[in-house]
């Protein structure tokens, strides 16, 4: 007889499910000590996916349990894994819009609350440093549709080749 050869399962860690556990577990201080049912919630996976991406983290030494607790170590490495694994894999997923603006201002007079979204990229780095003008936007949005919606109200028009891009939010 042939041995039957044995498929490892791939590492989840850094597919869709297991990015958005680490975005959590990277940018939530001590969240590794969340339980997996907090875990699973605030990462919007399922508590299967957790167990089996800290099973990973563990074996992978980005992970170690402490005492009665757990600690994320090399977070930088794991940080540059994340941000590929975002653009490669997590990105694409993403619902999008594009949006053309009249105005580089139009931004600053809306209120994102009203839109039920957040700032990312340039307009996120603009916020934080005072310091860039922006010249293209982007927009995460928890309620897609809804912002949509908002940002025709705004004035705003698609356009595939539009500065404002809408995203679906992934955490």
């Amino acid at each position: 007889k042939e041995a039957s050869m044995i498929i490892p399962k791939p590492n989840i860690m850094f597919q869709a499910s297991g990015l958005r556990l680490l975005f959590v577990l990277l940018s939530i201080p001590n969240s590794e000590n969340k339980t997996y049912r907090e875990l699973a919630e605030s990462a919007l996976i399922s508590l299967g996916s957790v167990n089996e991406i800290i099973a990973n983290l563990i074996r992978e030494f980005y992970l170690i349990e402490k005492g009665k607790g757990r600690l994320l170590i090399r977070k930088d490495e794991l940080m540059k894994r994340w941000v590929q694994g975002y653009a490669e894999t997590l990105r694409p997923k993403l619902r999008s819009i594009r949006f053309q603006t009249s105005s580089l201002d139009w931004w600053k007079s809306e209120d994102l609350k009203k839109a039920k979204a957040f700032w990312g990229g340039e307009v996120a780095a603009d916020i934080l440093t005072d310091y860039l003008v922006p010249l293209k936007f982007i927009l995460y949005a928890k309620n897609f549709i809804f912002t949509h919606k908002y940002l025709m109200q705004c004035g705003l028009k698609r356009d595939s080749e539009g500065d404002v891009l809408l995203l679906e939010r992934f955490w």
